[in-house]
């Protein structure tokens, strides 16, 4: 009788922790509009973004003497600033999410920077210029604003629905701006189908990528629940205990 107590009890035990874990790892699971669309990621996540392609003597070819500033401007998140070294790194997190005022099947979001450090340094207080938007329909003219760096799911539909202008071409999860300054350029926008947010930033000329950042670890979409692994593991492990006690139990009264 108290074998089958000890087990009761720690399958109950496994339960409780098991409800509030997932109650609280999915506490911010992306909103659903009244639409089409749904959020692949939440209130916290972060999104961290490393420089692994920068020539700057190509950019230089490309967008003349102020490159500096063209590059930043496509970097609303860490204040319109650019990475200095090969290698630098920068994140933004989204700290709030509402629903629009008017129009109710999209989202408006205040979103958090950090600026271009180098990959070894720990980041410092964040870019506090947040920007509310709601996701727009006609992006053309909105690529340098953080509205094409979160988008909806599924992403490959919401980009087919969108209007550009003649100088972008869409192909699938892929935004391409083909456009022109001292020389031809091609900037791209390559989205985590997981999160709708932008993985890969890269600019080529004609021949080459003259620039690219990168972001390697996304984060959590709504199917994926952060520790979850670590939750199957205690799991494991509760169980585990409840069979050794009823094997020491029954030892015990053997002897």
């Amino acid at each position: 009788m108290k074998s089958k107590k000890i087990i009761l009890g720690l399958v109950l035990l496994n339960f409780i922790f098991g409800s509030l874990f997932i109650s609280n790892a999915t506490s911010n699971n992306p909103k659903q509009a009244s639409g089409d669309y749904s959020l692949g990621f939440g209130i916290g996540d972060e999104f961290e973004f490393f420089c692994t392609v920068f020539d700057t003597t190509e950019l230089l070819n490309v967008f003349g003497g102020d490159w500096q500033s063209n590059l930043g401007d496509y970097f609303w998140f860490s204040g319109f600033t650019y990475p200095m070294n090969l290698g630098d790194k920068t994140k933004f997190a989204v700290t709030n999410i509402t629903d629009h005022p008017v129009m109710l099947d999209w989202w408006q979001f205040i979103v958090d920077g950090w600026d271009w450090i180098d990959s070894g340094a720990s980041y410092g207080a964040p870019v506090r210029d947040d920007i509310n938007y709601n996701l727009p329909k006609n992006v053309s003219g909105e690529l340098w604003n953080p509205s094409v760096w979160l988008i909806p799911l599924p992403v490959i539909q919401f980009l087919s629905k969108c209007s550009f202008d003649t100088d972008y071409t869409i192909y699938e999860n892929v935004v391409i701006y083909n456009g022109v300054d001292v020389n031809y350029f091609h900037v791209f926008w390559i989205y985590d189908e997981k999160t709708g947010v932008v993985k890969d930033f890269r600019i080529r000329n004609d021949s080459e990528i003259i620039f690219e950042v990168t972001s390697p670890v996304s984060a959590p979409s709504k199917n994926e629940i952060p520790g979850y692994s670590l939750y199957l593991l205690i799991s494991t492990l509760l169980l585990l205990i409840s069979f050794i006690s009823i094997i020491l139990i029954k030892k015990v009264r053997w002897n």
